[in-house]
């Protein structure tokens, strides 16, 4: 009896245990199915290759999509720059631009910064003493790099967080011209670096910002960090920017899906090139939509620099001019400025093709100024290019006259000579003195 019970113990104790095997393997199955479906989706999502390699002794992080081997058109490149005390994979763990669908046509490269103050992994950018650490060319290395591995677009987009925005910002007044479209977050200069910069060609700029950002306030212009960088109002730093930033797009651009990113935050648009925009509750960290809900920074810049993956960018005749000089930077580069100082601004050099490098005083090629039938003349050279018959010319040139140096200022016509000059001209009545002035600009500025 005892064996009897013993056995029908075991063979319920058996039962049992087979039973209760099969519900948790069911169970189990069903959740690693679940997490596979899970995984896969992800996959899907993301579909991109991580790599890490190495430029100048720093490495970077590079997403690649994963047919990017066998693609013949090229992707396009975003440079994600991390905020200080971060480095290139905390930043991805907080972005994570490859995770969005609009990152199928995108390589995601996440740059190590370099040890700053303290030596905190940060950016030169926002070396408060202005240092410099190599961190632009080690970028322009970066970018270089990918290029070795997978067809790449001419031009990059970029984006950065707090001290990477204003790296973001340093790449944009020194290397404009290599940049398709910019989306700093967080931080920014003030407006007389901008206004001293360099800045060689227009790039789509959207400015993101936590309205409530207690480091760098974008409304009042105060904050914790404000003793070491000044930043001032954004709305009036974005003015600066737009200022040097100053240009045409073949399209402007779309901000529906942006604002939309972003839970309906209205972006400000300065000019054809230049916004912002000011998200409201977000302080100083990045907005990434977590939980399914707020704000999705990610999603907002992808949607802003996908606009901008082609060659969509009208330079500037100016700007255009200004990449033969390559010794004029920072204010010597303004249009108004005048570096060899034969009282001709940059762009009037441009328009008499001459050489803003060097003193045209006294040359065949200066103005000059004639006194004949009772009229005051001021003739002067128009390169064939820029002149106005030309289709293709953006460039207007005029006089102003005034019988006195503080005005007011009446506008003149110039008229083209039969010795192939252009002339401005005014009468003059009795003895009284009279002022002419030659004043020129591009299409694209206000008069």
């Amino acid at each position: 009896m005892l064996c009897f019970r013993q056995h029908l113990f075991c063979d319920w104790g058996r039962l049992w245990l087979s039973t209760w095997l099969r519900c948790r393997w069911a169970v189990l199955l069903r959740h690693w199915g679940y997490l596979l479906c899970l995984l896969a989706f992800n996959h899907m999502l993301s579909a991109h290759m991580r790599h890490v390699r190495t430029v100048q002794n720093r490495e970077y992080l590079a997403y690649l999509p994963e047919d990017y081997a066998v693609r013949s058109e090229p992707i396009q490149v975003l440079l994600a720059l991390h905020p200080a005390t971060f480095d290139a994979e905390g930043f991805r763990n907080m972005a994570q631009f490859e995770e969005e669908s609009a990152a199928d046509d995108v390589i995601v490269i996440y740059a190590n910064g370099s040890s700053g103050i303290a030596s905190v992994s940060s950016w030169d950018a926002a070396d408060p003493l202005g240092g410099s650490r190599g961190d632009a060319d080690y970028l322009l290395a970066v970018v270089a790099d990918i290029a070795t591995i997978a067809p790449t677009r001419a031009k990059f987009a970029i984006t950065g967080f707090s001290a990477g925005a204003l790296m973001t910002y340093r790449m944009l007044c020194d290397h404009a011209d290599l940049i398709a479209a910019a989306v700093p977050y967080g931080a920014y200069y003030n407006e007389s670096v901008i206004e001293h910069s360099l800045w060689p060609m227009t790039v789509p700029l959207l400015h993101m910002h936590g309205a409530d950002d207690p480091k760098v306030n974008p409304i009042t212009g105060t904050g914790d960090a404000d003793h070491l960088y000044h930043f001032g109002v954004l709305s009036e730093y974005m003015s600066a920017v737009a200022l040097r930033n100053a240009g045409s797009l073949s399209f402007m651009p779309d901000f529906t899906k942006i604002q939309s990113e972003l839970s309906g935050a209205n972006v400000e648009v300065v000019n054809a090139t230049s916004s912002y925009v000011l998200l409201e509750g977000i302080g100083h960290y990045w907005p990434r939509a977590y939980h399914g809900s707020g704000p999705n920074g990610s999603a907002a810049v992808l949607a802003f620099v996908n606009q901008f993956a082609g060659d969509t960018i009208d330079s500037t005749p100016y700007e255009t001019w200004l990449m033969n000089f390559p010794e004029l930077s920072g204010a010597a580069a303004f249009r108004e400025a005048d570096p060899d100082g034969d009282r001709l601004p940059n762009l009037l050099e441009m328009i008499m093709g001459l050489d803003p490098g060097h003193s045209d005083l006294g040359s065949a090629r200066y103005p000059d100024t004639s006194v004949g039938d009772n009229k005051l003349r001021l003739s002067f050279p128009v390169d064939s290019q820029y002149q106005p018959s030309t289709e293709e010319a953006t460039i207007t040139f005029y006089g102003m006259g005034a019988s006195r140096v503080e005005g007011p200022w009446t506008r003149l016509e110039a008229y083209e000579s039969s010795e192939g000059r252009y002339v401005v001209e005014v009468t003059l009545l009795d003895d009284s003195s009279y002022f002419l002035k030659l004043t020129a600009r591009d299409a694209d500025e206000s008069p």
